[in-house]
């Protein structure tokens, strides 16, 4: 306690520094095309479009190119670099720093390459025909945790299998967040799927991390003015919403309500639970999956075994209804989290256990939280107690 209180008062100023902002909303579109690949929009002209269409972000993809945004950007609008990896799949990386030559290319190598350049990995249009892509194959990269649900172009085709893939992967304990985009190739095809994230800022890092940890919602025109989970009750708000759908294992519709706003209370038995909200005119909005856990095991999700040990920062951080910890194993481990106060004082143990080796997160709600400062320490060892682990982290509570 006292090696607590000591940590408590070195790290008391720095927690001042924390953001007091509340967490906003942003649109952004994270598929389109110019004229350096196959689009009919100039990058100046596409970025006004999106601009003028109401959007606070546009990530431009490119066919095997890097289109430079530097001189586009403009303030309190952001720009953040892409491109579309095309080979026998079709890969978005998200936040590229250089361009990726799929020469010989398999998912697994487009995946590898933009985590090389820590950016995220986006499938695109998984069942669009030329570019189908499989169950099994899908399931088997540990590092792809992104995929497109509704693609504009290829349902104007007439492929709208993306959600039953998504629900047959998420029943399988694929942790694998669903995304919407335009596809936009033409100016005909703007504005018709985005996705609206949850960020403290618009700045890179901030959307980046939030979409990288599945903080945002996909839409065709559904916009929602709230998402929470308290642990016991998932409740879903609307502005032009007029039913919803809580969906779990197998796309099994688990309640309906008539409405702009609906409450699902847990039974426990489900695997996870995501929403779809729909209006009159056609329009909808995808949640992303709530795994009904306090912590999320890596078996089952084509992840691989960690090569050392981890705890990452919390998301989102200020958080207000509910935040999660991601941490990782090596090997099986005895694992203690705990909260504490900023005067030192434990507040609540959350793991205390065996862990098998892997990835894991941890979901907390701010139920037994009051506004303010937190610290939350991981310490881990192997079971043969030739490795330790042992690290503080901080966070914020806003109620």
């Amino acid at each position: 306690e006292c090696y607590m209180r000591l940590i408590v008062t070195f790290l008391l100023i720095s927690l001042l520094g924390i953001c007091n902002a509340q967490v906003k909303w942003f649109k952004g579109n994270i598929h389109t095309h110019t004229t350096n690949s196959d689009g009919k929009l100039a990058p100046d002209s596409l970025v006004e479009v999106y601009k003028n269409n109401g959007y606070d972000f546009l990530v431009i993809t490119d066919h095997n190119f890097v289109t430079s945004i530097s001189q586009y950007i403009t303030p309190g609008y952001l720009l953040i670099n892409g491109e579309e990896i095309t080979f026998s799949r079709h890969v978005n990386g998200i936040g590229l720093s250089e361009v990726i030559k799929p020469n010989g290319f398999t998912l697994t190598d487009a995946v590898n390459a933009v985590k090389e350049q820590q950016g995220i990995a986006i499938l695109n249009h998984p069942v669009w025909t030329p570019t189908r892509s499989y169950f099994k194959e899908i399931y088997s990269q540990p590092d792809l945790h992104h995929m497109e649900i509704h693609n504009a172009l290829t349902e104007s085709w007439g492929y709208h299998d993306d959600l039953t893939l998504w629900d047959s992967l998420l029943t399988s304990n694929k942790i694998i967040y669903g995304v919407a985009s335009d596809d936009a190739h033409e100016f005909s095809h703007i504005a018709h799927g985005w996705i609206v994230v949850r960020s403290q800022e618009l700045s890179k890092d901030s959307i980046m991390s939030a979409i990288k940890s599945g903080n945002f919602y996909s839409s065709t025109g559904i916009e929602l003015s709230d998402i929470r989970y308290d642990g016991k009750v998932i409740s879903i708000e609307s502005i032009n919403g007029n039913e919803i759908k809580f969906i779990g294992q197998n796309g099994h519709v688990l309640k309906t309500v008539e409405g702009k706003s609906a409450d699902y209370e847990i039974a426990g038995s489900e695997l996870y639970v995501r929403a779809e909200i729909m209006n009159k005119n056609g329009q909808k909005a995808w949640t992303q999956p709530i795994f009904i856990n306090n912590k999320i095991p890596a078996h089952g999700s084509g992840q691989k075994t960690p090569t050392g040990y981890n705890m990452e920062q919390n998301f989102p951080n200020p958080f207000n209804a509910s935040t999660k910890i991601e941490y990782f194993l090596p090997v099986e481990s005895n694992v203690k989290v705990e909260i504490y106060n900023v005067m030192g004082e434990k507040v609540e143990t959350l793991i205390n256990s065996h862990e098998p080796a892997g990835r894991h997160e941890i979901f907390i709600n701010s139920e037994s939280l009051n506004s303010g400062f937190y610290l939350y320490q991981m310490r881990a060892s192997s079971l043969d107690n030739k490795n330790y682990y042992n690290v503080i982290k901080k966070m914020m509570c806003i109620r």
